[in-house]
């Protein structure tokens, strides 16, 4: 089993079992709804400690226009996401990381297979803040990993709940019994 967290439970080896299968589907982007909210982006800004403190989150990252140019270039997207508890009150201490860090790992395997497979734009844009390195060491300014490190879909400013509701992916904001991490691979 590959550990994604380094919590308490995690380095006494401890299995706490996901309840939630992983979601993954692929797409056309002409299939979903996919806008741009400012006030998605704004939640980095507002809402996040890793602003200003990663390569990967704003404002070190293009702007809103910028990502809405690119994406569009793109015609396919692959979708992968993860259902995790929060009900259990492990959310702090162990959720948090396992999902983005699972979630991230299984975006840049999908990157790779898709560049293999001759998509050369192939781009993987994660869920959560990239933890590709511990924050204590990570440059605020260039990314230590350019391999690894992604930026989260949600600071390019898509509308992720949308996203979401245009794949009948039911969500709970705030969330109360689970949450969840979603990224994605444009090509």
């Amino acid at each position: 089993m590959i550990k994604y967290c380094h919590c308490n439970h995690c380095l006494q080896n401890e299995i706490i079992a996901n309840p939630y299968n992983i979601y993954e589907r692929e797409l056309s982007l002409s299939e979903i709804r996919f806008e741009f909210d400012i006030r998605t982006a704004s939640l980095c800004r507002f809402d996040c400690k890793r602003f200003r403190k990663k390569p990967s989150c704003p404002p070190n990252i293009p702007d809103m226009e910028y990502y809405k140019k690119v994406f569009m270039a793109y015609t396919n997207i692959y979708i992968i996401g993860g259902k995790y508890p929060y009900a259990d009150g492990l959310f702090q201490s162990h959720w948090r990381n396992y999902s983005t860090n699972e979630i991230h790992d299984l975006l840049l395997k999908k990157e790779i297979e898709l560049f293999k497979k001759g998509h050369i734009y192939a781009k993987a844009f994660i869920g959560g803040s990239c933890k590709a390195c511990p924050s204590q060491v990570c440059d605020p300014v260039r990314c230590r990993f350019p391999n690894k490190g992604r930026v989260p879909i949600e600071a390019t400013g898509l509308h992720v709940f949308l996203l979401m509701t245009s794949l009948g992916l039911e969500y709970q904001e705030p969330p109360i019994d689970f949450f969840w991490r979603i990224g994605v691979v444009f090509f």
